[in-house]
């Protein structure tokens, strides 16, 4: 090797693109119909596992998080209680 030639081992910093999350649309719109139907088996079966943290769609996250909400105050949970909830505390995804 010439006394010119040199080697760079310093890594080279590659720009990642943005990591983001496993989604499943369609897994979070089953997991909510399932709220609706029947809140007491979906409740069951995900709240210890769930949080609204865990759907990448905000409008879902909030709907979760609603239906914890009126579970932990006993209300029953259904789309004219979700809805008039999501008026009540401002949550933004029900028409005024």
């Amino acid at each position: 090797m010439a006394k010119s030639e040199s080697f760079d081992f310093k890594p080279k910093m590659v720009a990642q693109p943005e990591r983001r999350a496993p989604r499943d649309i369609e897994a979070e719109r089953a997991v909510l119909g399932c709220l609706l139907l029947n809140a007491k088996a979906a409740l069951k079966a995900c709240a210890d596992i769930l949080t609204d943290e865990d759907f990448f769609v905000p409008l879902h996250a909030r709907a979760w998080r609603l239906g914890l909400d009126l579970w932990t105050r006993g209300v029953d949970i259904d789309l004219v209680t979700l809805v008039d909830a999501s008026r009540t505390t401002g949550a933004a995804f029900a028409p005024a």
